[in-house]
């Protein structure tokens, strides 16, 4: 029997404030995964809520929202979103994410190419 675990938890103590302003929970890996190159987050913006206009110097991310609707901004471009939607955005490119709702949460799962460090988002707004 292998003790060896392939399942990511979520932090224990919920969300926290990201310095985008959204609400994120970042996933703990077990210590013998051989994940190394990637991360996770699953964030949430409340009813009208913005995440600010940032960029991430080297990752790649991928967003797959899981409920609500909002609008995504990459570059110049605006577009909307909602649940089961996938959101592709390149190492480099400025973009926000906001709530439309006025009433439902607007929750993702982000997952990012290299491993997202605090050190490598800028902050454009």
């Amino acid at each position: 029997m292998s003790n060896k675990s392939y399942v990511g938890k979520r932090k224990k103590g919920g969300f926290s404030v990201a310095k985008d302003g959204a609400f994120i929970s970042e996933f703990e890996w077990p210590g013998n995964s051989k994940i190394r190159k990637t991360s996770t987050t699953c964030g949430r913006l409340n009813p009208g809520q913005k995440a600010k206009l940032h960029r991430h110097e080297v990752s790649e991310e991928m967003c797959y929202v899981l409920s609500g609707h909002g609008e995504i901004k990459v570059g110049e471009i605006v577009e909307k979103i909602g649940k089961g939607d996938v959101v592709c955005i390149p190492a480099r490119a400025a973009h926000s994410l906001k709530n439309i709702s006025q009433k439902k949460l607007l929750k993702v799962l982000a997952f990012y190419s290299p491993m997202c460090t605090d050190g490598s988002t800028t902050f454009l707004e």
